[in-house]
């Protein structure tokens, strides 16, 4: 629904991971990108371990305008935007939250990551929980860690 409302797209391309989380993130989302009046133009799928997104990415090349959801975790996410910038690519990227991961993702992504939009549902409580996990980890929590610690 943000996507429709928020950010006014009404054509959007997706990418998964072909798992439980890839296939069942991007479902969810169709479903009610669909349904809201949106239409997926270009839905993509590659298998756990892939490290070549360059046969997917290409299919963009010919539609700068469109935007990519992507359902992909941290190491996947930072090689694919990587790839996407190196063949010149500059379709808005939007990720769900679990693509940041931590600091690999953006030691991998480096600069490829400028731009990333990720969606996610802040959470309604945790700063106690954020300063409890700072002072025992020595680093500031993300949002995945409030919710699933």
């Amino acid at each position: 629904r943000a996507l429709r409302e928020s950010l006014r797209i009404d054509t959007l391309a997706t990418i998964n991971i072909d798992n439980d989380y890839g296939v069942g993130t991007v479902g969810a989302l169709t479903g009610a990108f669909s349904s809201s009046g949106g239409t997926i133009a270009l839905a993509n799928t590659f298998a756990p371990g892939e490290t070549d997104f360059r046969s997917i990415l290409l299919k963009l090349r010919a539609r700068p305008e469109l935007p990519v959801y992507l359902a992909v975790y941290p190491t996947d996410g930072a090689l694919l935007l990587k790839q996407a910038r190196e063949l010149g690519l500059t379709n808005r990227f939007i990720a769900s939250v679990a693509i940041i991961g931590g600091r690999e993702f953006f030691e991998v992504a480096g600069d490829a990551a400028e731009g990333l939009l990720v969606a996610s549902t802040p959470p309604s409580t945790g700063s106690t929980f954020a300063e409890r996990y700072a002072a025992r980890f020595f680093e500031d929590t993300a949002t995945t860690e409030i919710y699933t610690y």
